[in-house]
């Protein structure tokens, strides 16, 4: 009766673990993408897609690399363009 016991509690804290963990996983990988796709709105806007960041922004299909400065895709407007505040 006490062996079953430990083993379900084991079992328990294990799983408390790793869901404790996936949890942490995924707050950081939220925190690491907002972050770079808000470092990049001070560039411009991304005018296909505002959700991209700079980087898939300019990113060409057929490219393995990212040229910067090439790039044509991303607007640099001001705020008050975009939202046609002018």
């Amino acid at each position: 009766m006490v062996t079953l016991l430990a083993v379900k509690a084991s079992w328990f804290v294990t799983c408390d673990i790793v869901g404790v963990l996936v949890v942490v996983g995924v707050c950081a990988a939220v925190i690491d993408i907002g972050t770079s796709w808000m470092f990049d709105l001070k560039h411009g806007v991304c005018m296909d897609a505002f959700w991209l960041n700079r980087e898939q922004c300019c990113w060409v299909a057929n490219d393995t690399t990212f040229d910067q400065e090439g790039c044509t895709q991303v607007a640099s407007l001001t705020w008050c363009y975009v939202h046609r505040l002018h």
